[in-house]
């Protein structure tokens, strides 16, 4: 599966959890619409902001974004930042944007909302839990 894929096949996927595996990164344990399990990996993370976790959590939306395209909204979310007054905001978004760093965002039908910016981001297909 290429990466747009995998961005589709998240729609109504269900978060069983979220794993911090070593220093910078983490596994969002997943299980697709068809029950198969993956574990997104997220490399090289700066921030990680999961809010409203529960026992059941439908993924609505999974977006990537880098560069110019990259929201100040959800940087600011992921800092827990006032974007209008937060003078370090304006500065870490040039660095992101610069940076070549990806704000992922996934968006919940029911339950966790999360954003995470990292460098690279991986599906694991071979991973099992239970």
């Amino acid at each position: 599966m290429n990466q747009a894929e995998i961005v589709n096949s998240l729609h109504d996927a269900q978060i069983r959890g979220i794993l911090l595996t070593a220093k910078n990164s983490a596994n969002l344990l997943v299980e697709l619409t068809d029950h198969t399990r993956r574990s997104i990996s997220f490399n090289d993370v700066k921030r990680l902001r999961v809010e409203n976790f529960r026992e059941g959590n439908t993924i609505l939306e999974f977006s990537v974004t880098r560069g110019e395209d990259i929201d100040p909204a959800d940087v600011a979310y992921a800092y827990d930042l006032d974007m209008v007054v937060d003078k370090f905001l304006g500065a870490e978004l040039n660095r992101l944007r610069q940076g070549d760093w990806l704000v992922i965002k996934i968006e919940p039908s029911f339950g966790c909302f999360a954003i995470c910016i990292c460098k690279s981001w991986n599906v694991n297909v071979d991973f099992r839990f239970e």
